[in-house]
């Protein structure tokens, strides 16, 4: 958990802190795609977070991101 929290990134924006895992938008070409995202790594930080800390300073910085990035449709891409 210390190394997860030492990787984050803290920023200061409008809404509060926010914390997240930033990845490349770039995740390989189809049949090597790993599915990484910066949604879906902070995603995992926080299901980490909540199971082994969930005390954690980082964690409503975690959720306030998420929650910034959330969409109509969900977090994913939208459906077209």
């Amino acid at each position: 958990m210390q190394e997860l929290a030492q990787n984050a990134v803290v920023s200061e924006a409008d809404t509060g802190t926010l914390v997240y895992w930033p990845q490349p938008n770039e995740d390989g070409h189809y049949h090597q795609k790993t599915m990484s995202s910066t949604i879906r790594s902070t995603a995992l930080a926080l299901d980490a977070f909540a199971q082994l800390d969930p005390e954690n300073i980082l964690v409503p910085g975690i959720v306030r991101y998420l929650m910034g990035q959330r969409q109509a449709s969900g977090w994913g891409c939208p459906i077209r």
